[in-house]
C-alpha cells in the first residue's frame, strides 16, 4: 500500500500566464473567453477579470447597467477595467500587502501631483487612467510610479527653490546623495527585477503592454533626472515592443474617429508622444527607423467638428509624424547631394491639403473644444493652434535650399510669439498672479508632452528678425520649466549662442533698439525696427543640433552647419561643448505655468 502510495503520480493540471484572476487561483487552465471565462460561467463563479486588461462578471453588469451589448469573445478587444474602482486622489489605497509607509506617501504623491503635472496641458488617458489602474494590479508598475513620484518630489524640493514642504534633507553642501532620489533608483530597481520575474514573453501580449506601460514610466523617470540618452534608448525599445503589439505600424493609428476606450489606443497615443518629442529634439531616427518611413493616405479624412481635444491631437499627431518623416528623408537627400522624388512630391502635395484641412476643421470646432474642456486644458486650444503653425511652416520650407526662404514667414513667427504671450498671461491669472516683464512665470516644473518650448526655439533658430529672435530667447528665460527631453534653459543659452555667430556683431549698432524684454508688444516694433537691415542668408546655418551628454542635459555640445559661401566646397561645421550646471536659474515668484 505504501508503495502504491509512493508511485502516485500528480494529476497533470495546464498552467496559463493569461488567465483570469478565479481560474489562477484554482489551479484551472482558464479558456480565457472574454468578458466571463467559460469555467466561471459553469461553476456559477465571480470571475475576477484579466487584471488590467479588463473583462469579469462586473464588466457584464457594467455594461448591462448601461445598455452595452457584450461582444463575443472572439471579437472582444482589451479594455480598460471595470472591475479595479476608481482610486481615490487622496491617501489611495493599495491592494499589496507588503507595502511600505514611505512606498505609500510617494503614490499618494504620484496620484495627486506627478498624474497631474506630467502630461501637461493636453489631456492623456494614459496618465489619468491606464497607468492609476495598472498600478493597482501591476506590482512592477506600482513600483515604477513610486519612483517617478519620489524623483518628482526630489525635483520639486530641489531645482528651483523649496516649493514642497519637507522634513527631509536634499541636495546637500557636502555632495551626499540626496534620498529622494536614492528612494526613487531603489523603487526603479525593485520595478525591474519584478518584470524579469515574471520571465517577460513577447509572444504573450499581456505582457507586453505590462511592459510598455513601464517602458512609459521608466522613459518619465530618465528624463526628470535628466538622463536623455538612456530614456532616447528606452523609448526606441518600447517602440519595437509596439510594432510587434500591433503587427506593424498603421499610418492611419491617429484617425480622429476611432473611438478612445482600449489599453492599446492609450498606448499608441502615449509613445507616439514620446517618438514625436525625441523627434523635434534632434533624435529623428528614434522616430524613423523604427517606425518605418510612412505616407500619409490620400484618403486621409477629418470629421467636420472635432468632438474634443483628444481627436483634435490624435489628428494632427498624425500629421506631424509624417511632416517630420519627410523632412528627414529630404534632409537625407539634401546631404546626398540627390533630389527628392516624384512620390516625395506627392507626399507633399497631400500633407498641404491634409494641414489645411486639419486647420478648417479646427477652427470650427473651437467653440465645441471650449465648451467641453477643463479650464486647465483649455490652454492646449492656442497651442494645438500654435504647433499647426509652426507645422505649416516646415512643409512650406521643406524644398527650400536657402535659409533665406524663413523671411517670408516673419508675420507667422510674430504670431507665434505673440499668442504664447497671451497664454502665458492666461496661466498667471489662472493662479491669481501678476503677469509682467519682472516676474519670473515658473517654479520647478516638468512635463512629458510638448509645450511652448519647441515653439520657442523654431522661431529662436529660424526667424532672423533680430528682435523677434531676441524675445523668443528671453521668453524661455523666463519661464525656465521643462518638456521632456527639452530643457527651456539650455535651449535659450544655445540659441543665444547660435544667434551671435550667426550676427557676427552685424547687428551692434542697434544693441539699445534691440533690447528686448520677455513681453513687450511685437506689433508696434516691427513697425518701428523695419530699418534695420536683414541678416545674410549666407551667415545663417542650415542645420542646429543641440547633443545633451549621457550624465546631464545641461552639459553637451552644440553643432551647427552651413553651407560654404561656395556651395560647390561642402559645408562648414561649428562644433562646441557647452556646460550649464552652474546657471544661477532665479528664484521662483510662484506661477506654475502647466505646460
Amino acid at each position: 500500500m505504501a508503495n502504491a502510495a509512493r508511485q502516485r503520480k500528480r494529476q497533470f493540471a495546464p498552467k496559463s500566464k493569461t488567465g483570469c484572476r478565479t481560474c489562477k487561483r484554482r489551479h484551472l487552465k482558464c479558456g480565457e473567453e472574454r468578458p466571463e471565462c467559460s469555467n466561471c460561467l459553469s461553476a456559477r463563479l465571480f470571475c475576477d477579470g484579466y487584471g488590467i486588461w479588463g473583462g469579469g462578471t462586473l464588466a457584464v453588469e457594467h455594461g448591462r447597467n448601461n445598455g452595452v451589448a457584450t461582444r463575443p469573445a472572439e471579437e472582444s478587444t482589451p479594455t480598460l477595467p471595470v472591475t479595479v474602482p476608481a482610486l481615490s486622489r487622496h491617501h489611495t489605497p493599495i491592494p499589496f500587502k507588503d507595502i511600505t509607509l514611505a512606498e505609500q506617501v510617494c503614490f499618494d504623491y504620484f496620484v495627486n501631483k506627478t498624474v497631474a503635472k506630467i502630461p501637461g496641458v493636453f489631456p492623456s488617458n494614459f496618465w489619468t487612467e491606464l497607468v492609476l489602474q495598472a498600478s493597482a494590479s501591476e506590482l512592477l508598475i506600482l513600483h515604477a510610479a513610486v519612483a517617478l513620484g519620489s524623483a518628482h518630489r526630489s525635483a520639486d524640493l530641489n531645482q528651483y527653490g523649496s516649493a514642497v514642504p519637507s522634513s527631509f534633507s536634499c541636495y546637500r553642501e557636502n555632495g551626499k546623495f540626496d534620498p529622494h532620489e536614492a528612494f526613487a533608483l531603489e523603487q526603479y530597481n525593485k520595478s525591474i527585477s519584478q518584470l524579469r520575474k515574471n520571465k517577460f514573453e513577447e509572444e504573450n501580449m499581456e505582457e507586453v503592454r505590462t511592459a510598455l506601460v513601464a517602458c512609459i514610466l521608466y522613459v518619465s523617470l530618465e528624463l526628470l533626472r535628466g538622463d536623455y540618452t538612456t530614456a532616447v534608448t528606452h523609448t526606441r525599445h518600447g517602440l519595437n515592443l509596439l510594432i510587434r503589439l500591433k503587427r506593424g505600424f498603421d499610418p492611419q493609428a491617429f484617425y480622429p474617429r476611432r473611438l478612445h476606450d482600449s489599453v492599446d489606443d492609450y498606448l499608441i497615443e502615449a509613445f507616439t508622444r514620446l517618438s514625436l518629442q525625441s523627434a523635434h529634439a534632434g533624435s529623428i531616427q528614434a522616430l524613423c527607423d523604427v517606425a518605418h518611413p510612412q505616407s500619409l493616405s490620400s484618403a486621409w479624412d477629418l470629421p467636420y467638428v472635432f468632438a474634443d481635444m483628444f481627436e483634435a491631437r490624435r489628428a494632427f499627431d498624425s500629421l506631424r509624424h509624417s511632416i517630420l518623416t519627410l523632412t528627414e528623408q529630404c534632409r537625407r537627400l539634401e546631404a546626398g547631394g540627390q533630389q527628392p522624388s516624384q512620390e516625395i512630391f506627392a507626399q507633399h502635395h497631400l500633407l498641404q491639403r491634409a494641414m489645411s484641412t486639419w486647420l478648417q476643421t479646427f477652427t470650427a470646432s473651437v467653440p465645441t473644444l471650449q465648451r467641453v474642456t477643463s479650464p486647465r486644458h483649455s490652454l492646449g486650444i492656442p497651442l494645438l493652434r500654435l504647433l499647426h503653425t509652426m507645422a505649416s511652416i516646415q512643409v512650406a520650407t521643406m524644398f527650400s535650399t536657402s535659409e533665406a526662404c524663413y523671411d517670408d514667414f516673419t508675420s507667422d513667427f510674430t504670431f507665434i510669439l505673440s499668442e504664447i504671450v497671451a497664454v502665458y498671461r492666461r496661466a498667471s491669472e489662472f493662479h491669481h498672479r501678476p503677469f509682467t516683464n519682472d516676474v519670473r512665470l515658473t517654479g520647478f516644473s516638468f512635463t512629458l508632452d510638448v509645450g511652448t518650448i519647441p515653439l520657442l526655439s523654431y522661431v529662436a533658430l529660424k526667424c532672423r528678425v533680430p528682435w523677434l529672435r531676441r524675445q523668443a530667447i528671453a521668453i524661455l528665460l523666463a519661464a525656465p520649466h521643462r518638456e521632456g527631453i527639452w530643457d527651456g534653459v539650455v535651449i535659450a543659452h544655445n540659441a543665444e549662442r547660435v544667434m551671435i555667430l550667426e550676427e557676427n556683431g552685424l547687428f551692434d549698432q542697434f544693441a539699445l533698439d534691440l533690447d528686448t524684454r520677455p513681453f513687450d508688444p511685437l506689433a508696434e516694433k516691427n513697425e518701428r525696427l523695419s530699418h534695420i537691415p536683414s541678416l545674410p542668408a549666407v551667415s545663417r546655418f542650415r542645420h542646429v543640433k543641440i547633443i545633451p551628454s549621457r550624465a546631464s542635459t545641461a552639459r553637451g555640445k552644440l553643432v551647427c552647419w552651413r553651407q560654404k559661401p561656395d556651395c560647390s566646397q561642402g559645408w562648414e561645421e561649428v562644433v562646441e561643448d557647452f556646460d550649464l550646471t552652474d546657471l544661477h536659474r532665479g528664484e521662483s515668484e510662484g506661477v506654475d505655468f502647466p505646460c
